[in-house]
């Protein structure tokens, strides 16, 4: 019964958007963690073969380790990202969704800016949009690059 409340409505709509979303950027983190993953020099798996690391050790205590900096990438850039989701919600519903359900911040300054015609107000939209994506990049910064391993 929940299942179906949770595909009935509008709500419906906004799921389309982020599917589409995670489709669009795929491919993208796809072939930047490949070539983060061919980055990785093969002797450390031959020296941890040696040792007699599991398969499962050696994703966990080299791979991972040594794809540190490029999972910080993919996560600044979908942060950025998110903020910035417009072409999904224009060709989904170019209206907004039925209830406003599908707005986003950068769909709204849209409206406000070119079928409005409020430009002042859609580039105060823009420009607090601006700070707060440099706040949150530079806190997740602070946060997550403590975590980052640059050495090889």
């Amino acid at each position: 019964m929940e299942l179906q409340g949770f595909l009935a409505g509008p709500s419906l709509a906004f799921v389309a958007v982020m599917a589409m979303s995670v489709w669009h950027f795929l491919g993208y983190q796809v072939v930047i963690l490949l070539a983060g993953l061919q980055a990785i020099p093969k002797e450390y798996y031959e020296a941890a073969e040696l040792d007699g690391a599991s398969f499962f050790q050696k994703h966990r205590l080299i791979t991972w380790p040594l794809l540190s900096p490029t999972t910080f990438f993919l996560f600044t850039l979908g942060l950025i990202g998110a903020f910035q989701v417009f072409t999904q919600v224009y060709v989904l519903t170019p209206t907004g969704g039925v209830l406003q359900d599908t707005l986003t911040l950068a769909f709204y300054l849209y409206n406000k800016g070119f079928r409005d015609s409020d430009f002042s107000y859609a580039s105060a939209i823009a420009m607090v949009t601006f700070l707060v994506i440099l706040v949150l990049t530079l806190v997740q910064r602070r946060l997550l690059e403590k975590r980052v391993n640059y050495e090889i």
